[in-house]
């Protein structure tokens, strides 16, 4: 059993989120970005929060919704978007 199976954001949420326009994206406590305006914009734009978390034993979940969802929006605005969405997002290469 993995970690993914016991927590509350995987796959079947990151599609869900997505249907509920409630998309997330995880991104590590320690490095939260100063670039607070420009966040905000990509937030409302693209109706994103950012959640930083402290649990590491945690990472394979959020590592797996995080992925579902970069590729739906990748799917959606194009790979643009990467290049707009924080680099400490966990997922984001």
């Amino acid at each position: 059993m993995s970690l993914a199976e016991n927590c509350n954001s995987n796959k079947k949420t990151a599609y869900s989120d997505f249907k509920n326009k409630k998309l997330k994206l995880y991104v590590s406590e320690e490095n939260k970005n100063d670039k607070k305006l420009e966040i905000q914009n990509i937030k409302k734009e693209y109706s994103l929060e950012y959640i930083y978390f402290k649990e590491i034993k945690l990472f394979d979940c959020y590592l797996e919704y995080n992925n579902q969802i970069l590729k739906i929006l990748t799917l959606k605005y194009g790979r643009e978007i990467l290049n707009r969405i924080d680099k400490d997002v966990i997922g984001l290469e």
